[in-house]
Order: structure tokens, then C-alpha cells, then sequence
């Protein structure tokens, strides 16, 4: 059964919609900024620059008071791009409660839709507010009594939640991203989510896409969703200590130290969050409700380094597998892809590995770029905010460049300039610490 992508949605460093973060990616916008203030007071950092998202207001987006009381950020941002890619897939939704907030797919069975979505944290950053209140909200409590004016400023440094949230456990439960996308617009088939690290997002695509193929579902909400931040620099601290991220230190303008395939770069730039949504439909409901599509996904591919935690294999026989049993899954060779969209992180490990991976299994000719390089690395996000930029080049034959590519470590044709091109078919595809490995083969329509 073939599968289509009919609606996406997008949310990154560039703002919210799809069609903003695509001209972004074809104009390369960034927002490489200093990381917050506060946070160096509690850590001495080696690296200093982030991608954050832009400052908006949930509530200004639809959302009321007690959805903000009871999400994680994570699932408010993944429920930003799912209902934008049911507008653009032309799915209707109608309010089923108001007091809820949740909606009805009166067009659709169902029965007949699965949730799969991807997510590395989860809930991480409702876990460090409940941590920080039960920790240390009683200590700040009794230093604010002293009269001494040090005392009063170490009061000061000390942030947490005014009081406990009460829905602290279901926020953060890793299950609650789909879940929440599942109430949100009531599905009752498969709900999926998929934990996976910086592989979550394209795995979620594909377990999604394998679900209609085999015909146990014809309509699939599926995608990728991070949210990183919290008042110390939790999570961003444990990427700087481990030296696994960008040196702004060598860099005037702060928007090149991101540099995949570069023999210059550093690191991965880390980015506070983002999310992707793609709405998956079989070929025979999609034309049963007139929708249109954007792009076919024709195959996918899974393997498993066991290798390290932290590092991708050197040999990548496993990333090798898995590429070409999504090819073999989409029925096609290596010399009829036309276009990667490669994991591209900035590391030095990573990029080596994958460099001669496309090498040895697609050729040098075959064209590759980073949009990581652009908004940094989202993590569970950043395969499924990919598979979008496949399905988007696909649609307008056109590729984003690939940013600060000055002396590449390989001998290929590295996108470094927006370009018109014609293409069929593109691959997407994501390695993730602890060994994940997974990718999308895409086809134009």
C-alpha cells in the first residue's frame, strides 16, 4: 500500500509554520545566540551559544490556562505543528469540548489513525522544575529569613516553581507527548512514542508509514518533538561537559561556528527546541477525501550499533545496513537517490563516519546537505524536522544550503548554494547516541 506525506508541520529556531521555516532553510536564517544570563551562575561553561526558539505565548497560539498547566513544553510545541499539518493536509477538526479544549476529526474513522511521535526528553524539563521545587524550595525559603545581604543574594540565585505542580508525574511520563496529541484531537488506534534520541523523530515516520503500508491504519499522525530548556542549563550542561558541542569561542561572528563537514568544525550547536509533524495517508483515502500530495515515502530502514553510548561505530557497518535496507524497502539503488539530507551534526566522530558512508554507498555524486547547520541540532526533533525538508525539496525541486561548508572532509557535492535541481528520489537519515540508527527514502510526486 503506498503511503503519502499530505500535511506538515514545522516549528524551529527559524519560528513557527512550515512555510516560514522552509523559506528560512532555503535562505539560511539563523538564530545562533548567547545562552542565557542566569545560567552561568551555575556552571562554568565551555561553550556559550545555543539556538533558541523565538519568544511566543502559548496561550496566544489557543492553548488555556490549565493546557499550560498540565503540559510539558514538548507536547504544547508538537501540538502547534499537528494541528498545522492537519490545515495544511485539509483534515477538518471541530470542537468536541470546549472546558477540554479537544477536538473531533469528523471526516475521519477514528479507529482508523495512529499517533507515532518521537521524543529524546520527553517531559526532561517538568522534571528538573518538580526537582528543583522538592529540592530546593524550602532551603530558599528559610535563607530569605536571614537579614544578611550575601545570605539574601544566594536566596536570590535560587530558582523554582512558587509551588509543586500536581500534574508533574503525567508531564513527565514519556508516553505523554503522543498521548496529549491523541486526546488533543481524539484518535483511539495506535498510540506509539518512540524514545529513541536524535533518531526519534525519522524512526516515528517510518514505524507510521510501515503501519499504512501493511494496512493496519490509513491515516497516521507522526513526526518529532524537543524541548530542552530550564532555568540552569541542565541539559545544555551535560552536552558541554561531555565536548560535545560548537567552540563560538573562535569564531567573530558567532553564526559560523556551526559546521558540518567542515574540516574546521567543533561540535554540534544545540538548540532549545522544535518539532515536526507529518500527516501520513494510504494512496486510496487520500484520494477518497481529495487531498493532495506532497510527497511519497517509499521506504525505511532501522539498525542498532551496539557499539557506545555516546559514538557512532567507525566501522558504520550498521549505518551501511541500514541504508541500504531502506533502498531495498523502497526498490531502488544507491545511484537513483539524488539528494541527502545526511545527520550532519558538526562532530568530528559523526561527520567523518558519515561522510564515507555516502561515499561508499551512494557515490560522490549524490547531493548532500546539513540543516542542522542552519538551526542546530534539535534531537528528537531534528529527523522528523528532515524528513520535512525532503518532502518540501521534493515538492519545489529545490535544496537548502548546506552553512560554513568552506573546505569539506570529503570529496562530494555538498550543497553550499541554494539550487534548483531535479529530483525523484531523497534520503533522510539519523544516528543517535546509544546506536540508533534509522532513514527515510522519500519519492517526488
Amino acid at each position: 500500500m503506498r503511503v503519502f506525506v499530505s500535511g506538515i508541520g514545522l516549528v524551529s529556531p527559524i519560528g513557527i509554520g512550515r512555510e516560514k521555516n522552509w523559506q528560512g532553510f532555503l535562505d539560511t536564517v539563523t538564530n545562533v545566540q548567547e545562552i542565557p544570563a542566569g545560567w552561568h551562575q551555575y556552571a562554568d561553561f565551555l561553550t556559550t551559544i545555543w539556538s533558541p526558539l523565538p519568544d511566543f505565548n502559548y496561550a496566544d497560539l489557543g492553548f488555556r490556562k490549565t493546557e499550560l498547566l498540565q503540559h510539558d513544553p514538548a507536547a504544547l510545541l508538537a501540538l502547534i505543528s499537528v494541528k498545522e499539518a492537519l490545515d495544511d493536509a485539509g483534515i477538518i477538526y471541530e470542537q468536541k469540548d470546549l472546558k477540554k479544549n479537544n477536538y473531533l476529526l469528523p471526516e475521519l474513522d477514528s479507529n482508523n489513525v495512529t499517533v507515532n511521535y518521537g521524543a529524546s526528553f520527553g517531559g526532561g524539563s517538568s522534571f528538573i522544575d518538580a526537582h528543583s521545587f522538592q529540592h530546593v524550595s524550602r532551603i530558599k525559603k528559610k535563607l530569605t529569613q536571614f537579614s544578611d545581604s550575601e545570605v539574601a543574594s544566594v536566596a536570590d540565585s535560587i530558582h523554582c516553581l512558587r509551588r509543586f505542580n500536581p500534574f508533574a508525574v503525567s508531564m513527565i511520563l514519556g508516553n505523554m507527548v503522543p498521548a496529549s496529541i491523541a486526546m488533543k484531537y481524539s484518535v483511539h488506534g495506535k498510540v506509539v512514542p518512540i524514545v529513541q534520541a536524535c533518531s526519534s523523530g525519522t524512526t516515528a515516520v517510518g514505524y507510521a508509514a510501515n503501519q499504512i503500508r501493511q494496512g493496519e491504519f490509513q491515516v497516521a499522525i507522526s513526526g518529532g518533538v524537543e524541548y530542552t530548556k530550564d532555568d540552569y542549563g541542565t541539559c545544555f550542561y551535560g552536552f558541554d561537559i561531555a565536548r560535545t558541542m560548537v567552540d563560538g569561542r573562535k569564531y567573530e561572528n558567532i553564526n559560523q561556528a556551526c559546521r558540518p563537514f567542515d574540516e574546521s568544525r567543533s561540535g554540534l550547536l544545540y538548540a532549545e527546541g522544535g518539532t515536526a509533524t507529518l500527516i501520513l495517508e494510504s494512496e486510496a483515502h487520500l484520494e477518497k477525501r481529495g487531498g493532495e500530495p506532497i510527497a511519497e515515502i517509499v521506504g525505511f530502514g532501522e539498525t542498532f550499533d551496539a557499539y557506545s553510548i555516546m559514538a557512532p561505530d567507525p566501522s558504520g557497518v550498521q549505518i551501511e545496513r541500514m541504508m541500504r535496507m531502506a533502498l531495498d524497502d523502497a526498490g531502488i539503488t544507491p545511484d537513483e537517490v539524488d539528494y541527502i539530507n545526511a545527520h550532519g551534526t558538526g562532530t568530528i566522530a559523526n561527520d567523518k563516519t558519515e561522510a564515507a558512508l555516502i561515499e561508499r554507498v551512494f557515490g560522490k555524486n549524490v547531493a548532500v546537505n546539513s540543516t542542522k547547520s542552519i538551526i542546530g541540532h534539535t534531537f528528537g526533533a531534528s529527523g522528523a524536522i528532515e524528513a520535512a525538508v525532503c518532502a518540501l525539496s521534493l515538492r519545489d525541486q529545490e535544496l537548502h544550503p548546506s552553512l560554513n561548508l568552506e573546505n569539506p572532509i570529503a570529496d562530494l557535492d555538498f550543497v553550499t548554494e541554494r539550487r534548483k535541481t531535479k529530483l525523484k528520489y531523497a534520503f533522510s537519515e539519523s544516528f543517535a547516541f546509544g546506536g540508533h540508527n534509522s532513514g527515510l527514502v522519500f519519492k517526488a510526486v
